[in-house]
């Protein structure tokens, strides 16, 4: 974990694009994307283009794929893999990639995607050079602004605004499978890098990131219910996003038990549709170890943070305010999973929490620490 109260701040440079010299950097080290104009890339997407498979396009490590801005109903990634070292980038070229729909339950998805990054930075004139609405609420089944899943791992989304979700504005997972391929034991997500993005007026979740635990649910498997448990996550780097007016939960992290980072982001006005249990600021769950850092959490029904299931977690430097509940709620309830772990809350503020500041329930997590809060 981190030195207490203390943050690094790296400044990125401006990466200016000739020709086809682009090489694509790790995941997360890249900084803004500025093309000049859409004959600088290596591929491009034009609007009447709803899905693009980059397998089937002759798409390689490191190339420099463009969405032509533009409106569309929606985009459909498939197949974008690239390497550890030499990412696929891809992003918005001359003017802002529109995506708007009411009738289908997604407005940008990837599938089968692996060391990519998607980023709304290409026109420097643009802030969010993907803007996605996905506003579908049923009856059947309600629609989340971006869903990358089918086994997709190591990528990176930013610089987008993503709003009027019929779900969650971001849904990052793969549902387990009856042919065990996505499930617990056989895949993990490694390597998710969440940033500078706008999140706003979902009837869901803000961020759907993972599942909300380890246990099963039941799934028809050719007609018989089967129990099925999700896969792990590796990874989730979540910093610098706006979230704001949210149905249910501002965040939601679950079953991420490695390199769970949430910092620089801020929340505000969750569980407007007043579910039960679905109206928290951020909550991490599913046995999941986390550092949550320099974040502003504000204005819902009930919890700032809550952790549930959690092992090792570190909350410090965050400012949590004007909540019915707790600022911080914490229960291990009583689970064999997280048996040792600890909390710490160091160099917090709370601000009108109307049941407490940190409310701690359990037996199974020990060694906790409360300081300067």
């Amino acid at each position: 974990m981190r030195a207490l109260g203390f943050s690094t701040f790296v400044s990125l440079t401006t990466l200016c694009l000739a020709g086809n010299a682009w090489a694509g950097p790790p995941l997360g080290t890249g900084g803004p994307v500025h093309v000049e104009s859409c004959e600088a890339c290596d591929f491009v997407i034009e609007p009447g283009t709803p899905t693009a498979d980059g397998a089937m396009m002759g798409v390689g490590p490191g190339d420099l794929v463009c969405v032509r801005g533009g409106q569309r109903e929606f985009l459909r990634l498939y197949n974008f893999v690239g390497a550890e070292e030499d990412t696929i980038t891809v992003t918005n070229c001359e003017g802002q990639v529109e995506i708007d729909n009411a009738d289908r339950g997604y407005g940008l998805t990837g599938e089968g995607m692996a060391h990519v990054r998607v980023t709304g930075t290409g026109d420097e004139s643009v802030e969010y050079g993907f803007s996605v609405r996905a506003s579908r609420d049923g009856p059947d089944y309600s629609a989340s602004g971006v869903v990358f899943n089918g086994l997709s791992t190591n990528y990176e989304l930013d610089h987008m605004e993503v709003y009027e979700a019929g779900f969650a504005g971001f849904n990052l997972k793969t549902e387990p499978r009856c042919d065990l391929t996505a499930n617990l034991g056989n895949f993990v997500q490694y390597e998710t890098h969440l940033h500078h993005n706008y999140i706003h007026d979902t009837r869901g979740e803000g961020l759907y990131l993972g599942s909300t635990g380890y246990g099963g649910r039941e799934y028809s498997c050719e007609g018989t219910p089967t129990l099925l448990y999700p896969h792990e996550h590796h990874g989730f780097y979540v910093h610098h996003n706006q979230i704001e007016h949210t149905g249910w939960d501002g965040a939601q992290i679950g079953v991420t038990p490695v390199g769970c980072e949430f910092h620089h982001n801020v929340i505000y006005d969750v569980g407007r549709e007043g579910v039960e249990y679905q109206t928290n600021g951020l909550q991490i769950g599913g046995a999941s170890e986390c550092e949550i850092w320099a974040n502003r959490i504000e204005g819902g029904p009930s919890n700032g943070i809550i952790i549930l299931d959690g092992r090792d977690t570190f909350v410090h430097d965050n400012v949590v305010a004007d909540f019915d509940g707790p600022g911080v709620y914490c229960n291990d309830r009583d689970n064999s999973e997280v048996a040792g772990s600890s909390y710490a809350f160091i160099h917090n503020t709370f601000v009108d929490v109307r049941d407490g500041g940190i409310t701690l329930f359990g037996t199974t997590t020990v060694g906790h620490v409360g300081q300067n809060n």
